[in-house]
């Protein structure tokens, strides 16, 4: 409270590159953190997030290096872009039962996340027993922790990948795709730079825009054959691709 009245937001930018805060305790009447309200805070090393926020709004708390623990309460809806991107220590993280929206880049260049986890009830999500984030019925393939390293295989029942689900994954060697994926959205397989091995299922119909850009060690690729929407910039930047199989 400032002078007994209740503080109920967080503007935008409000802490942004306070890098000697270390501790930050949110009050119970907090209903709103703003854009980029943390960023940068790089000292900062924990965060409970209280059930009246319903948003943690764009890069909220981007570049918090030091973040290991973030703690969201059951009533928090919405993780918007970037917001907890360049937490450098978090290792892993719980989504409560009422977050109903993740946008993208949310854990981008998070090298130590390897598990992110939905409570029970969660209406939008669920994760698998390695901390792979996906839809409720888990046809859609949402947030690949970019923790992780070496090679995976994409569950039979996924038919779309979402966008930037494994962008900026520095330890993703190859990846073996669903026979039934069918979409494969912008920039999810961005900034992949250990990347050398993906073969696309032959009913793979669009792959998005910069859905491999950066991929630096990506060889050679066969294009399927219903394949029907190539995006803008999809192998941008991929200096070793020296072979390219199109269809008939």
């Amino acid at each position: 409270m400032i002078d007994g009245i209740p503080v109920t937001g967080i503007g935008p930018s409000a802490f942004q590159n306070c890098r000697h805060l270390t501790r930050v305790e949110l009050p119970a009447t907090l209903t709103r953190i703003g854009v980029s309200a943390f960023r940068d805070c790089v000292g900062l090393t924990g965060v409970a997030i209280p059930p009246g926020v319903a948003t943690v709004e764009r890069s909220a708390f981007q570049g918090c290096a030091n973040l290991s623990e973030i703690s969201l309460a059951n009533g928090v809806r919405k993780i918007d872009t970037a917001a907890f991107a360049g937490c450098a220590k978090l290792t892993e993280v719980r989504l409560p039962a009422s977050v109903a929206s993740v946008g993208a880049n949310v854990f981008a260049d998070c090298p130590g996340l390897s598990a992110i986890r939905t409570e029970d009830g969660n209406p939008a999500f669920r994760s698998d027993k390695n901390g792979v984030l996906f839809s409720k019925d888990k046809t859609t393939l949402v947030c690949y922790p970019v923790g992780k390293a070496g090679t995976y295989t994409v569950p039979s029942c996924v038919t779309n990948i979402g966008p930037n689900a494994f962008e900026s994954c520095t330890g993703l060697t190859s990846v073996a795709l669903s026979r039934r994926l069918a979409r494969i959205g912008n920039r999810a397989f961005a900034r992949c730079p250990n990347l050398s091995s993906v073969k696309f299922p032959k009913g793979l119909a669009d792959i998005g825009a910069g859905a491999f850009q950066d991929c630096v060690r990506l060889p050679s690729i066969e294009l399927p054959e219903r394949l029907s929407s190539l995006g803008d910039f999809a192998f941008w930047n991929c200096p070793l691709l020296t072979r390219v199989e199109l269809p008939d």
